[in-house]
């Protein structure tokens, strides 16, 4: 009898398998801007985001709906780290480290952010 690891496999042969690497639509998936909870600045205006520290994301993240709301609307904002991982941002926001445009399915439910902008700012 074979282990079950490879029983399992056994009933998918022939099966085929594809991934694809999509752009999700703008409306998918909500973003805000955080901050660390105690720092964090409800409310803050545009003027006021340019100053803030921001973290953003490295260029292979260019088309990222957090990117090109960045581009758009702080395009002067100081960033003070970049990031390949939307994970790791989550942790330096918490950390204090400055705010960050994260989806609101991480931010809404991490303890130690708030939210300082709307929904999809």
């Amino acid at each position: 009898m074979a282990p079950p690891s490879t029983r399992n496999l056994r009933a998918f042969r022939g099966a085929s398998l594809g991934l694809v690497q999509a752009t999700p639509s703008p409306r998918a998936i909500a973003i805000a801007l955080y901050g660390a909870r105690p720092k964090s600045r409800r409310g803050a205006g545009t003027a006021d985001l340019a100053a803030l520290p921001w973290l953003g994301f490295d260029e292979s993240f260019g088309d990222l709906l957090q990117m090109r709301w960045m581009r758009e609307h702080v395009p002067d904002a100081r960033i003070v780290a970049r990031f390949d991982s939307i994970l790791l941002a989550c942790h330096a926001v918490r950390a204090g480290l400055g705010v960050a445009l994260l989806p609101c399915v991480l931010g809404d439910r991490d303890p130690g952010l708030a939210r300082i902008r709307p929904t999809s700012c």
